[in-house]
């Protein structure tokens, strides 16, 4: 019984549509990437030779092509001195401001001591205007109290004893 059903179920699974990979899934998902992989599938087939130029076409073109290399180099070589000339000046001016500003040492340090004496000098003036408004205060109290003495003591002692009101 095996024997015969053998042959059928191989002639119904040839009749069958055959499933689809997992990856031809993908692929008929996703058309692009059947494009890469045929971009970078290796080629069977030879690739054509072309046809051998004339030697003197040949030589002229290898000819024009040095003479270009040779303009770029020496265009190349002209920039780069143009740059080490520019670096060379930057290196010079550099230097002669180290210099100057090594030579502003003694100047910066003088400037900095004259105004030291000067922050000192300006707290003195604050403290002497602090005592001069303070005797002044002291001073204008004091007439105050000569000139009016009598009749203010006579006030403050009417009102303690009238008892506040």
């Amino acid at each position: 019984k095996n024997q015969t059903t053998l042959p059928k179920r191989l002639n119904r699974a040839k009749r069958r549509p055959q499933r689809k990979t997992m990856s031809q899934q993908h692929q008929q998902k996703h058309p692009t990437i059947i494009k890469r992989n045929q971009l970078f599938k290796p080629s069977n087939q030879k690739r054509k030779k072309k046809p051998p130029k004339h030697p003197i076409n040949e030589a002229k073109n290898i000819t024009d092509t040095l003479l270009r290399t040779k303009s770029l180099m020496r265009q190349q070589l002209e920039q780069t001195h143009a740059v080490t000339e520019v670096i060379q000046n930057d290196g010079s001016l550099l230097n002669e401001t180290k210099t100057e500003h090594l030579g502003l040492g003694g100047v910066v340090a003088g400037a900095k001591g004259a105004l030291s004496s000067l922050k000192a000098q300006d707290n003195r003036e604050v403290v002497l205007f602090y005592a001069a408004v303070g005797f002044y205060a002291l001073v204008a109290f004091y007439v105050v109290w000569t000139r009016i003495r009598i009749p203010f003591f006579f006030v403050v002692k009417g009102i303690l004893r009238d008892g506040g009101g």
